[in-house]
């Protein structure tokens, strides 16, 4: 397959085969039409390809796919989120937390809410939870409205949009 253009109608179709190739197990082709959009500077297609990699077992390698894409696109926000949930699975919470607070300090930095909205998962340790409760909480503020001061209980939150 050879294009001259590439246009974004070709981009959407091949964004669609290869959620398609996901959704059947099929990660090895998945990766190869992932690839193609990396290579035509599609920042989305990092985390998809790190998804991939992460369904196969290869960790380490979709960590890398993730560092390159933040690398390439310091400002997607997605990526960050996709490496974060990429160490959770390893149970890496705080280098975990470490790449989302690493986010939040770029200037410009796209899907800025939902890094901000990055959290423990269910399935982390009740400590790791409460250890970092207090300091999420403090993080969010920027974007929220907290309606209980306790920090010793889970808070209820309101968000607004700045």
């Amino acid at each position: 397959k050879f294009t001259l253009i590439f246009t974004k109608q070709k981009k959407d179709v091949l964004f669609y085969e290869g959620e398609a190739l996901y959704q059947m197990g099929e990660y090895g082709k998945a990766i190869e039409i992932y690839d193609e959009l990396i290579d035509h500077g599609e920042s989305k297609a990092y985390s998809l390809k790190a998804y991939c990699l992460a369904q196969q077992k290869k960790l380490n390698k979709a960590i890398d796919v993730c560092d390159q894409g933040i690398k390439e696109h310091p400002d997607d926000g997605e990526i960050y989120c996709t490496k974060y949930a990429v160490l959770a699975k390893q149970e890496k919470y705080t280098q975990g937390l470490k790449v989302i607070e690493r986010a939040l300090k770029q200037k410009g930095l796209e899907n800025k809410k939902e890094v901000f909205m990055i959290r423990v998962r269910k399935d982390e340790s009740p400590s790791f939870f409460v250890q970092k409760q207090k300091r999420s909480i403090e993080n969010c503020a920027k974007y929220t409205k907290i309606e209980s001061k306790n920090h010793d209980s889970i808070q209820k939150i309101k968000f607004y949009e700045k």
